[in-house]
């Protein structure tokens, strides 16, 4: 079945070519060790850690907000400003492309700078944890030999 928004040319099919294959990379990231951040807590993987890992493969835009006005999350941004939320709150499955004229997406998803969220985004453990990422979805979605 091609979704609606795709027949009707509102998201092209370089945008669902993209989300296929953040798809087949998310099924098939294994479970990492990200290491410990500076106060010796395990990091977990975030989405924030994801968004910009993402966002550096597929040279996109990332934004860090709220998700419903109450939670913390990060996604990514086509060129065409669809949101591609790879890592969907309260939800099984995903990633999820919402296209941007058709969704009030201001209501949903909320920007702000990332030093409103928290501190720890520049944490030099932070940002060991997002290589350590790019690195691994390279392997996964290296281009064919």
């Amino acid at each position: 079945m091609i979704p609606w928004v795709q027949e009707q040319g509102i998201i092209p099919n370089e945008d669902i070519e993209m989300l296929s294959r953040i798809r087949r990379i998310l099924k098939n990231l294994p479970d990492l060790d990200l290491s410990n951040d500076s106060s010796g807590q395990k990091i977990l993987l975030s989405c924030h850690i994801l968004a910009r890992a993402l966002a550096n493969h597929f040279r996109l835009e990332y934004r860090d907000g709220h998700y419903c006005r109450r939670y913390e999350h990060a996604w990514l941004v086509t060129p065409q400003s669809h949101i591609i939320d790879f890592y969907p709150i309260a939800t099984v499955g995903g990633p999820i492309m919402i296209a941007h004229d058709f969704v009030n997406s201001t209501r949903l998803y909320q920007p702000c700078h990332a030093r409103q969220l928290t501190p720890k985004f520049s944490d030099p453990s932070f940002r060991r944890a997002v290589k350590i990422l790019i690195r691994t979805i390279q392997t996964i979605d290296s281009p064919p030999a």
